[in-house]
């Protein structure tokens, strides 16, 4: 990635590691999901996106209504951490935040899917696929 300007010039290489694990058992579903911060350039500042982790159990007993039961940054014990690296030559600076007691969220979700196909009726849809004549046309 490369970012530049009259003045300026940055360059960042970037790599991006996120593991999605999913599994269904009938109704349940199970879901793992890590992902590594990255690092980013936005103009003459270098950022790192927060770190996240996330197991989620769901449940959908029917076509409608579905649950889940989700953990938060259960695998990150430190926190978040969010450093910004300002590069410039005549104003740089670096600031530092961390959050030492964000982990171990749990958060539970109910959804309702709403279907409108019957209040507007059902489009007939057909596909008619048919040929007749030679096979290389001729003017």
């Amino acid at each position: 990635m490369v970012s530049s300007d009259d003045t300026w010039r940055y360059s960042l290489d970037g790599f991006t590691t996120q593991l999605s694990v999913n599994a269904y058992f009938g109704d349940w579903g199970i879901r793992i999901y890590y992902k590594i911060p990255d690092k980013y350039l936005f103009g003459n500042e270098k950022r790192k996106n927060e770190n996240w982790s996330a197991l989620t159990i769901g449940y959908r007993p029917n076509k409608q209504w579905y649950f889940s039961l989700t953990g938060n940054l259960l695998f990150h014990s430190a926190g978040t951490e969010y450093p910004n690296w300002r590069l410039s030559q005549t104003n740089p600076r670096h600031t530092y935040v961390s959050i030492e007691n964000n982990a171990n969220m749990i958060t539970f979700a109910a959804r309702y899917n709403i279907s409108f196909g019957r209040i507007f009726g059902k489009t007939k849809r057909s596909l008619n696929n048919s040929d007749s004549g030679p096979a290389v046309l001729t003017l």
